[in-house]
């Protein structure tokens, strides 16, 4: 797993988080931070105080077309192409 990571735009600096979600990062008031992690919307705050922040990043949602099943038999994928039937489970 890729643990989140953060981005100092001003001073180009950049880290990672430990597996507690803490880190360092040289900064200063007005700097522009950066959090981006895996599966979350990449998130950025404006620091304007030089103390503990507890920040929540939303996680990204995607929604998949409706499906349509059309048959419950399925079809036996480990065999040769050649050999398979038509396909009987098909979503659209």
């Amino acid at each position: 797993m890729a643990w989140p990571g953060l981005d100092n735009l001003n001073n180009k600096k950049t880290t990672l988080t430990n597996n507690t979600g803490n880190f360092t990062l040289p900064a200063k008031i007005g700097d522009l931070l950066v959090l981006k992690a895996f599966a979350y919307q990449v998130d950025t705050l404006v620091l304007t105080k030089m103390n503990e922040q507890e920040v929540f990043m939303e996680p990204v949602t995607n929604e998949l077309n409706q499906g349509n099943i059309i048959t419950t038999e399925t079809i036996n994928l480990l065999r040769p192409k050649a050999s398979r039937t038509t396909a009987d489970l098909r979503i659209r």
